[in-house]
């Protein structure tokens, strides 16, 4: 049963953590999405296949893995697993949005020399 305006907060969480929630989609897209096209047109179509499908292969097995390692801790260390998932998300979003940053930047500099 519901009880008012704490539902609220329980439903969406600590509101320390939603500025990161809705500021991380916004950065790894672009980073994401730059970083694909830059690596694709600087190889061969055979070779993006192959770093595509080493790619997803990788993810899978890494998403796997650590489904099967979240499932068996999570009793034990739900607090630390929680905190730790979190974190690992800010990083990887701060990597990528690194990678848009520096390609934004290279972009600016070479429009830059060619004016």
């Amino acid at each position: 049963v519901f009880q008012g305006a704490d539902t609220i907060g329980e439903m969406r969480g600590a509101p320390e953590h939603l500025a990161g929630t809705i500021a991380m989609p916004f950065m790894i897209g672009p980073g994401t999405i730059s970083a694909a096209v830059v690596t694709g047109i600087e190889m061969s179509i055979g070779a993006a296949a192959l770093v595509i499908g080493f790619t997803m292969f990788l993810t899978c097995s890494i998403l796997i893995l650590m489904k099967f390692s979240h499932d068996h801790l999570r009793y034990k260390h739900a607090k630390y697993i929680d905190r730790y998932f979190d974190i690992v998300g800010r990083l990887s979003a701060l990597l990528i949005g690194t990678i848009a940053v520096d390609m934004i930047i290279n972009g600016v500099t070479g429009l830059i020399h060619k004016v």
